[in-house]
């Protein structure tokens, strides 16, 4: 598998060869690349007027899926904080517990 990268306007564009076929996806804000089109064709074609092209016609649509997986995780990150500090109440000291145990 070949691929190439371009810089386009803060956007990130990979290409993918496999098989004769061409998988252009794009990530804008996110890590999480988001799947464009496919072509047919060799990645030595591929130039930065093709990734400019791909941007023009998939930004907004690749911004809108962005915003809404990064709503998702922040959604999801909000319910399940395991360290997180819980409060202390009142009938609870910082000092530990000691029990004596009598036979």
């Amino acid at each position: 598998m070949k691929q190439k990268e371009f810089k386009v306007n803060g956007a990130t564009i990979l290409v993918l060869q496999t098989d004769g076929w061409l998988d252009f996806s794009m990530l804008i804000k996110s890590t999480r690349y988001f799947h464009c089109i496919t072509y047919r064709g060799k990645i030595e074609d591929v130039t930065e007027e093709d990734a400019i092209d791909i941007w023009n016609r998939y930004h907004k649509k690749v911004g809108k899926l962005e915003d809404a997986w990064i709503a998702e995780l922040k959604r999801h990150s909000k319910r399940q904080k395991p360290w997180r500090k819980r409060k202390k109440g009142r009938s609870e000291s910082s000092e530990p517990i000691i029990r004596e145990i009598r036979p």
